[in-house]
């Protein structure tokens, strides 16, 4: 369902469901970047149905016997979808596996294998194109239009979508660490100071005065300044809408940015 948060244009005009099939919510991640063709890291460009991106992540362990660590990723893509993205595998002087053994079980296609100097970093892809279908639309069709072009030419708030917690919060209860692949940290001090004016960072704490509390835990965590954008502008936003009533939208978001986030300004969803 739609998260409670503040709508920025106002009650919504419809709703509709959402992934009725994995079919109904494709993904795929641009890289941004041309690969080397030389190196000891082997990119690999992967279409994945049902099927999460660290389950997949340990099929490439399991076939190159590389450990986790040294296998790189982008960003996490969803279970309950057909998504393509780039992982990159530190071979190091290994021998190379049949990397096409990956499409036996049907849930996995090899769409492309390169090489590359480098390992691939969290968050360095450029976006992310959706082709979203949205089914049992209810509302009347010039509101709903009305709306969409209201997205495509203002914007969103770039909230952090429920995908970005995993389902009731699964996000938090990472399986890695009892396994021993990453370990739970202590912080080390390190705050950076705000780079906005004074006037603006005045703003800027008179808006979180009832933030205080948690604002000097995160500090105290260890947690430096960061800086995300509030407006989520999606860029070649297009839609169709079909007789059976579905309506289709194809659009490219940042890396980092969440597609739920801007269904939730559309229509009620489920």
């Amino acid at each position: 369902m739609v998260p409670p948060w503040p709508r920025a244009w106002g009650s919504l005009p419809g709703s509709a469901v959402i992934r009725y099939c994995p079919e109904d919510f494709q993904v795929s991640e641009q890289l941004g970047f041309e690969l080397s063709g030389e190196g000891e890291h082997r990119f690999l460009y992967l279409q994945k149905r049902q099927l999460n991106s660290m389950e997949l992540l340990q099929r490439l362990s399991d076939l190159s016997g590389v450990a986790q660590r040294d296998i790189g990723i982008s960003g996490l893509k969803d279970r309950n979808a057909v998504t393509r993205q780039w992982f990159s595998v530190g071979m190091a002087g290994r021998p190379e596996p049949d990397w096409y053994s990956l499409q036996t079980g049907g849930d996995v296609l090899v769409l492309e294998v390169g090489h590359h100097l480098r390992k691939l970093r969290r968050g360095v892809h450029r976006a992310n194109r959706f082709t979203l279908v949205l089914r049992e639309l209810q509302g009347e069709r010039a509101a709903l239009a009305q709306r969409l072009q209201k997205l495509r030419d203002a914007g969103v708030p770039n909230y952090f979508g429920e995908q970005r917690f995993g389902r009731n919060g699964s996000t938090r209860e990472q399986a890695r660490a009892g396994r021993g692949d990453i370990h739970p940290g202590l912080p080390l001090w390190g705050r950076v100071p705000s780079s906005a004016g004074t006037l603006r960072s005045d703003l800027q704490a008179d808006c979180l005065v009832e933030c205080e509390d948690i604002g000097n835990f995160l500090e105290e965590s260890g947690l430096d300044l960061a800086w995300r954008p509030a407006r989520m502008l999606p860029d070649d936003f297009c839609w169709q809408f079909c007789d059976d009533g579905t309506v289709q939208l194809d659009f490219s978001l940042g890396a980092g940015s969440y597609a739920t986030a801007l269904l939730a300004e559309f229509v009620q969803y489920k």
